[in-house]
């Protein structure tokens, strides 16, 4: 209990759901325990804003890894002077060390879908713009990225993803996927990803995937935990998710309200 006042004291959110759907005030066992709760928020705190740490640009000691995506012969050379200017690093395939993925855009700010991409929004990867090279050799030095950041994909245009998983990242909360259970259903062939892409991706955003179909009635017997970033959404209530891209598996599962 004690610790539960200090961090209340601190800012932390009463109405914030675990796991399992409970806030610090369902847990409390008795009406006093919930007004000392209460009655220890700080009046100077909104209990729903986030308490920023000092600013530090962790950014200038960082080193750069740019990974090219659908970029055409130009942009690619365009690619390598900016990486002599800044000093960083270019590499072919996707890793942790990556931090900037440069891809061509439209004229609304929506890229190709790549697996780099994806692989770049779910690990809170910069998003960029190609543009983005041209204005840093202009002014030979490093320019602001968010004025740069892909808005989404073609395919969901203006979404917001790439920022969205950029500051989830940054902000340590829990992957995309944390919370969720996943099926992958019969074949998957382009343009949709690969099984070992989809595979990759769900385990890269905090997923799980499973070997074997769920059934409603042992899903439902289960503790429900409700997926992080469902929380207060449509799909708070959904644990399992059935993947596939041509027949569907049987339908037993429309009959549980854990399964989509």
């Amino acid at each position: 209990m004690q610790i539960a006042i200090l961090l209340v004291s601190r800012g932390a959110d009463l109405h914030l759901k675990t796991s399992l759907g409970n806030t610090a005030l369902d847990l409390c066992k008795t009406d006093e325990d919930r007004n000392i709760l209460i009655d220890a928020c700080s009046p100077f705190i909104s209990s729903n804003i986030s308490i920023p740490s000092d600013k530090v640009d962790a950014d200038k000691n960082e080193k750069i890894v740019f990974l090219p995506t659908n970029l055409t012969d130009h942009q690619k050379i365009q690619l390598q002077k900016c990486a002599q200017l800044l000093k960083a690093n270019i590499v072919d395939e996707f890793n942790h060390n990556v931090t900037h993925i440069i891809t061509s855009c439209d004229s609304m700010g929506n890229c190709t879908r790549t697996m780099k991409v994806l692989m770049g929004i779910l690990s809170g990867k910069w998003i960029i713009n190609s543009q983005w090279i041209d204005v840093c050799l202009e002014y030979k030095q490093k320019v602001d990225e968010e004025v740069f950041e892909v808005q989404g994909t073609k395919n969901q245009p203006n979404t917001q993803g790439p920022k969205f998983g950029r500051e989830n990242i940054k902000q340590k909360l829990l992957p995309l996927f944390y919370g969720f259970f996943f099926y992958l259903h019969g074949q998957f062939t382009k343009p949709t990803p690969e099984r070992d892409d989809l595979c990759s991706l769900i385990h890269v955003g905090g997923g799980k995937v499973l070997a074997r179909e769920p059934r409603p009635e042992t899903v439902s017997s289960k503790p429900h935990m409700i997926p992080y970033h469902a929380a207060n959404t449509s799909m708070e209530d959904i644990s399992h998710i059935i993947l596939y891209q041509e027949k569907p598996p049987r339908d037993s599962h429309v009959h549980s309200s854990y399964i989509c």
